[in-house]
């Protein structure tokens, strides 16, 4: 096990979550808009949250037994 064993691994997920639920609220701003730029920022928004949505699963595969 890596340091700081067990007691980390919901510290990995929390920030992720985090991460995604900050960029919803800037997806959502961006929606609100009505620049073009800020419709294609709030596009690049949704594609980060989808690849820390898998990375997020991938990480709970790998680090929480029984997930």
């Amino acid at each position: 096990m890596g340091r700081g064993g067990p007691a980390l691994r919901p510290l990995g997920d929390r920030y992720i979550i985090e991460k995604i639920i900050q960029l919803q609220a800037a997806a959502a701003g961006s929606n609100r808009a009505s620049a073009p730029e800020a419709r294609e920022r709030g596009d690049y928004a949704r594609a980060v949250i989808t690849e820390l949505l898998q990375m997020r699963e991938e990480w709970r595969h790998a680090n929480c037994p029984g997930n």
